[in-house]
Formats: C-alpha cells, sequence, structure tokens
C-alpha cells in the first residue's frame, strides 16, 4: 500500500473504513460489460473523473468541480 499506512494504525483507519474499503478521495465509475460494439472491450474498468476535495454539491444536486 504506501508506508505512510505501514504499522501507522491511525492513518489506516482514517482511509479504510469498517467494511474494508480504501477511501481515495477520487471520484469514479466501473464502465458496463457490452454485447456488442467499440466498447464490449473496456467493461469492468475503473473511470476516474475527479477528486472528491475538489468537488461541490448544491444543494439543487448539481456539482461544481473547484478549480483552485
Amino acid at each position: 500500500m504506501s508506508l505512510f499506512l505501514y504499522q501507522n494504525p491511525l492513518a489506516t483507519n482514517q482511509v479504510i473504513d469498517r467494511d474494508g474499503w480504501l477511501n481515495t478521495g477520487d471520484i469514479g465509475w466501473i464502465a458496463a460489460y457490452h454485447s456488442s460494439g467499440r466498447s464490449r472491450n473496456c467493461g469492468g474498468v475503473i473511470v476516474v473523473e475527479g477528486r472528491a476535495k475538489d468537488t461541490i454539491v448544491l444543494s439543487s444536486g448539481r456539482t461544481e468541480v473547484c478549480v483552485c
């Protein structure tokens, strides 16, 4: 993983939740498999679109990316 997390329970607990998920702060999705078409060989890949810390969610549900 990382030397930062190695033998550092406090840091490990900050990024790995109780269910064992690693929280990186990235926003993304997993591409679906398709039986035909150009994207049929691309299914299952993880697409990273941005960082959660750089995203603001408005009360309308719309998201804005902070360009800082």
